[in-house]
């Protein structure tokens, strides 16, 4: 893995990290609804780690095939929380709404970093 993969790699790590403190920090506080959410957004972390990991074995070392192979896959992953999005608007259920939209963040999060990483060499800052 080059080294903008593996900072990429540590990025999801560390992001799982502090959202999944985050989500104990609110559980303490007898706030689990709220923690539900921020556990969700902790769980895309992950999801997209293990996508970009598996995308990057797949690739056999060729970085640009990774990036082809992950971008592919974390926008297809996706869809169905739109659509669900989409069937809790109609339905007017606001937590569902909710759940949807802080999955949805958390790609744009992890989308938005992931060009920052490749555009800056892997530094992401």
């Amino acid at each position: 893995m080059c080294e903008m993969m593996e900072k990429f790699d540590a990025y999801l790590t560390e992001r799982n990290r502090e959202v999944s403190e985050e989500a104990q920090k609110l559980i303490q506080e007898e706030r689990a609804d709220e923690a539900r959410f921020l556990k969700a957004k902790a769980n895309i972390f992950d999801v997209f780690k293990s996508l970009f990991r598996v995308s990057c074995q797949q690739a056999e070392g060729d970085t640009g095939k990774c990036d082809t192979l992950f971008l592919d896959k974390a926008k297809s992953v996706p869809m169905s929380w739109q659509k669900a999005l989409t069937l809790a608007k109609e339905h007017g259920d606001t937590e569902r709404i909710l759940m949807e939209e802080t999955k949805l963040s958390a790609v744009e999060e992890i989308l938005e970093r992931y060009e920052v990483f490749k555009a800056e060499g892997g530094d992401g800052e």
